[in-house]
């Protein structure tokens, strides 16, 4: 996987990774073996490149359906904090708990060069809703969303909520009908409330997201909110902005969005969104931007689609303004 990000407030970023895992059975038949290997590599246009290379070797003990527990133990090196590459050894532990089809908790620990690294996780499925919780503590370099390959938060909801309504469906299927529900109610595949911003060094990230999603006969809803907090690793990289130069920044986000059905063929959904940032750098001020956005979208025929969209956002901080804009759009597939 290869990013680019460019920015006039930090250097330019290009960054590419490759990840590797290898699984395994032993002849006892608790007992499973992984292994990892991952490689990122950042190059930034001023100052430091970045590199990082982990291997790690995970035993995992199945202690009935609803309990597995893991060691892991590998070595990571990298020049996060110094101008050479430095090895450390890491170690950690781990378990799933999944008391019910509907319900799973999982978590692991590490102790890796920068102290103690987790992610946790938490997802609950009722009939035709859907909570999960993450929190997590480990290295970043992009922000929210830039790097990301997967489907999205929202579409990972539904995914699991109309695949469990339809047992028997084929995995093409479910994304199929997914996408569509997605389209056709006005929601983002990604739940991402928090943007981020560049910044010219690694950083280390405390995370934590909570998120909902309801989907209706002719409603859906889903609820994201989002807390990030980051403290640069690394020596700046020449010229940066005002939070790239903070000790810590905190972000905080929170985002609901509506959809409904009108017909057959016509939707309407509104999205309401606010994001803070905080930084605890003296004399650099907090910045919150909110925004209210309404859109009304139609099918014209099988393979064109209309729309027109109305958007309200205040920003107050460093730089402060308010936009109101009125948009439409109209899409033909061949």
């Amino acid at each position: 996987m290869t990013t680019s990000s460019q920015s006039g407030l930090a250097p330019d970023l290009n960054s590419s990774e490759w990840v590797g895992r290898v699984n395994g059975l032993t002849g006892w038949g608790p007992l499973s073996w992984a292994l990892d290997a991952s490689n990122v590599r950042s190059d930034y246009s001023r100052g430091q490149d970045y590199e990082a290379t982990r291997y790690g070797l995970t035993l995992t003990y199945r202690i009935n359906p609803q309990w597995r527990v893991s060691l892991i133990g590998g070595q990571e090196s990298n020049n996060y904090v110094s101008l050479q590459q430095e090895t450390h050894n890491t170690s950690g532990y781990g378990f799933v708990w999944t008391p019910g089809p509907r319900t799973e908790l999982s978590a692991t620990q590490n102790r890796r060069f920068f102290g103690d690294g987790y992610d946790v996780s938490f997802s609950h499925r009722m009939p035709l809703s859907m909570v999960t919780y993450r929190a997590s503590r480990n290295v970043s370099f992009q922000p929210a969303g830039v790097g990301y390959t997967g489907q999205g938060s929202n579409f990972d909801a539904f995914y699991a909520i109309i695949a469990a309504s339809n047992p028997g469906m084929a995995p093409d299927a479910v994304r199929e009908q997914v996408t569509q529900v997605l389209q056709a109610r006005g929601l983002p595949a990604d739940g991402t409330v928090v943007n981020g911003y560049l910044n010219d060094r690694p950083n280390l990230q405390t995370l934590q997201q909570l998120s909902f999603a309801l989907l209706g006969a002719r409603n859906t809803v889903t609820l994201n909110m989002t807390e990030s907090e980051q403290q640069p690793l690394g020596l700046a990289n020449g010229v940066t902005n005002d939070y790239s130069l903070s000790n810590r920044t905190l972000q905080r986000g929170v985002g609901l969005i509506w959809g409904h059905q009108l017909t057959g063929l016509s939707t309407l959904s509104l999205s309401l969104t606010q994001q803070r940032s905080i930084s605890y750098l003296e004399n650099v001020p907090d910045s919150k931007t909110q925004g209210a956005y309404l859109l009304w979208s139609t099918r014209i025929s099988p393979k064109t689609q209309a729309n027109i969209g109305a958007r309200r956002v205040i920003a107050d901080g460093a730089s402060s303004y308010t936009e109101s804009a009125l948009t439409g759009a109209l899409s033909h597939s061949f």
